[in-house]
C-alpha cells in the first residue's frame, strides 16, 4: 500500500487536472475551483482510510470522534470503505446520518433546555424540511461537482491501493 504522504501527494497531483477537466467541461471558473476543493476535501479528509488511524482520520482533529462508529462498523479496506462507488457512497451516508443526529440531539436539548416538552416527530419533520431547503438552494451544477470530487479525491486513493498491490502480486509471481 502506498503510504499516507503518498496519497496526498496524488491527492496534490491531481488538482491541476481536476481544475482544468472540471473548466472543459462546464466553462465555469467558480464551478471548476469548487470540483477541484471537493477533490482536495475527498482526497486528504473524505478517504478510504477513515476506517484505521490514518492521516485522514487525525485531520479531522477532535471532530475524528465522529468516524469511531464508522471504523467500528466496517473493516479496513472492506468494499463499503475502499470500494470505488460504494465506499464513497457510503462514507456521505454517515456523515449525513452523524450531521443529522448531532443537529436533532442539539434540537431536542435546546428544547429541555427552554423547559418544553421536545416533540422529536415534530422535530424530524422540521430538520428533513430545512435539509431539503438548504439542499434546494445549492445549484445543481455545484452539487454535482462537489460529488463528482469527492468522489474522485477517494478514488484516487483506492486506485493507487489497487495498483499498488497489483503490481507487488505480479512481483511476487515472476
Amino acid at each position: 500500500m502506498p503510504s499516507g504522504k503518498t496519497h496526498d501527494r496524488i491527492t496534490f497531483l491531481l488538482v491541476v487536472p481536476t481544475f482544468f477537466a472540471a473548466y472543459a467541461l462546464t466553462r465555469q471558473l467558480e464551478v471548476s475551483l469548487f470540483a477541484t476543493l471537493a477533490m482536495l476535501f475527498g482526497g486528504l479528509m473524505f478517504g478510504p482510510d477513515l476506517d484505521i488511524s490514518s492521516r485522514q482520520y487525525y485531520r479531522w482533529g477532535y471532530l475524528r470522534l465522529i468516524w469511531l462508529p464508522y471504523q467500528r462498523l466496517f473493516s479496513h479496506r472492506s468494499i463499503f470503505t475502499h470500494g470505488i462507488f460504494v465506499g464513497t457512497v457510503v462514507r456521505i451516508g454517515y456523515f449525513c446520518l452523524v450531521v443529522a443526529l448531532i443537529a436533532l440531539t442539539s434540537f431536542y436539548s435546546l428544547q429541555l433546555f427552554e423547559h418544553k416538552e421536545p416533540n422529536v416527530e415534530a422535530l424530524l419533520r422540521n430538520l428533513t424540511i430545512q435539509t431539503i431547503r438548504v439542499i434546494q438552494s445549492i445549484p445543481l451544477d455545484y452539487l454535482i461537482v462537489t460529488l463528482v470530487g469527492i468522489w474522485l479525491g477517494a478514488a484516487s486513493h483506492t486506485l493507487a491501493d489497487l495498483i499498488t498491490t497489483t503490481f507487488k502480486q505480479i512481483i511476487k509471481s515472476l
